[in-house]
């Protein structure tokens, strides 16, 4: 289940003009603002492809999400039914 989501993830990050290429190397402790160089329209754009691809529309309040880790557990604790 976890690699499904981390794909779902994955995905939403590639197919939202954020286009980066080498998500296998993606860890939890990635940080989007850091690593990615995500200002916050970028984290706007994901987090709004990750409502659509969770079917959820909450995650954009929680803009403190800041690390692929931070993200994956809110959708495990809160959001992820397979």
């Amino acid at each position: 289940m976890e690699e499904e989501m981390l794909d779902k993830m994955f995905y939403v990050l590639n197919n939202n003009g954020l286009n980066y290429a080498n998500v296998e190397s993606l860890e939890n402790e990635t940080n989007l603002r850091d690593e990615l160089d995500f200002d916050s329209i970028d984290l706007m754009e994901y987090f709004m492809g990750l409502e659509e691809e969770f079917n959820i529309d909450d995650i954009d309040d929680n803009l403190e999400f800041i690390t692929i880790g931070d993200i994956r557990k809110y959708i495990e604790d809160n959001l992820w039914v397979s």
